[in-house]
């Protein structure tokens, strides 16, 4: 059974998931995978990724994305980032440095 749809959400978070859910979507079929081959490959389940991607609004864990984004031969943050802006190289380091540390903390919790 899915969780319920979270419909009061502030305006910034709820286009953060709204490019989330986009850019996953395009990237699984940029790879040619289904909605299964991605969640089987993600360890998560096919109504957990239909979710995310509908932009249903749930809670997304972060091992999740790191999951999804590592299926998908990606870094974390691409996930997150919207196509259509405009990213300056620092922004863009500084990105990479979050995905590193998000990476560091989801291995280490991983190995307890």
């Amino acid at each position: 059974m899915s969780r319920p749809t979270k419909t009061e959400l502030p305006s910034e978070l709820a286009k953060v998931l709204k490019v989330l859910s986009k850019n996953i979507k395009f990237l699984r079929k940029q790879e040619d995978l289904s909605q299964g081959d991605l969640a089987s490959a993600a360890g998560i389940s096919v109504t957990t990724l239909n979710e995310i991607e509908s932009k249903a609004h749930r809670d997304i864990r972060v091992s999740t994305l790191v999951s999804i984004a590592e299926s998908l031969d990606t870094n974390i943050i691409d996930l997150f980032l919207s196509p259509d802006a405009p990213h300056s190289p620092s922004d863009m380091e500084q990105l990479l440095q979050v995905s590193r540390t998000i990476n560091r903390i989801v291995q280490k919790r991983s190995k307890k």
